[in-house]
């Protein structure tokens, strides 16, 4: 299951960062976040801890997380 979630994350990063103009390294530079740090989650070789995540959201304003969505469906019985 968290793979599910860390995949859907790296995708949501990776999209924020193309869509703002971000690279690794002004992205570590606005979130205190390591660059190497930051590759490694868009590369989904990493689960960042909840501060971390905190700090990458507040730099784009907006909801990386994926939530519930990103969980794969459940087959009936």
């Amino acid at each position: 299951m968290s793979a599910h979630y860390g995949q859907a994350l790296a995708r949501n990063l990776e999209r924020a960062m193309a869509s703002t103009g971000h690279t690794l390294r002004t992205l570590a530079d606005a979130t205190g976040v390591t660059h190497s740090t930051v590759s490694r989650v868009v590369n989904g070789r990493v689960m960042p801890d909840l501060g971390t995540i905190a700090r990458l959201e507040a730099a784009f304003g907006f909801q990386l997380w994926p939530g519930p969505a990103a969980l794969p469906p459940i087959s009936p019985l």
